[in-house]
Formats: C-alpha cells, sequence, structure tokens
C-alpha cells in the first residue's frame, strides 16, 4: 500500500491596500485607523468596526490629508481627525 503525503496547509497572509497610494501590503506593515461614533473618539491599529489602512510614510498621510481620504472613508467630519497622532505613530 502507498501512502500519500498529506495535504500541507499554507497560512495565507492577509494583505491591504493603503488609502492614499492604493499599494497592497502586509497588514502588520500598514497603520489601522478607526474611529468609534460612540465615543467620538479616533484610535490606531486596534479596535473592531468601519477603518482604514495607510502606509507609515510622510507622502502617503499628506496624500490622504489632501485628499481627505480618511474621512470620506471613515464617514466622519475631517475636524474629527488628528494628524498629529498619525505622523507621531509613524515615528515610531
Amino acid at each position: 500500500m502507498v501512502k500519500l503525503k498529506e495535504d500541507i496547509k499554507i497560512k495565507s497572509i492577509p494583505l491591504r491596500s493603503c488609502i492614499a497610494c492604493r499599494t497592497r501590503m502586509k497588514q502588520s506593515e500598514l497603520l489601522r485607523i478607526g474611529y468609534d461614533s460612540e465615543n467620538m473618539k479616533m484610535y490606531l491599529n486596534r479596535g473592531n468596526g468601519r477603518g482604514v489602512y495607510l502606509c507609515k510614510k510622510d507622502e502617503c498621510i499628506n496624500t490622504a490629508q489632501k485628499r481627505k481620504s480618511i474621512s470620506r472613508a471613515l464617514k466622519i467630519s475631517e475636524n474629527d481627525i488628528d494628524y498629529t497622532i498619525i505622523f507621531e505613530e509613524t515615528k515610531r
């Protein structure tokens, strides 16, 4: 009797696209920005619900800010987004 090799399960790597430059990268390489509508707070890299992914490059953050991509995708006002927190997070 011939034994067959068992199927090898390959774990897929989640890919997401940057909202500014639209390049696809690993989820771990991008910064996730979300908004909690109940507490009216923006959060980074955690939480459930609606969120957007952004490269950790200054050019992408500036592009998203000029296009108002983050506020449009999260369906919130541009005033609710604190870009200083996003810039600080990219420096880490």
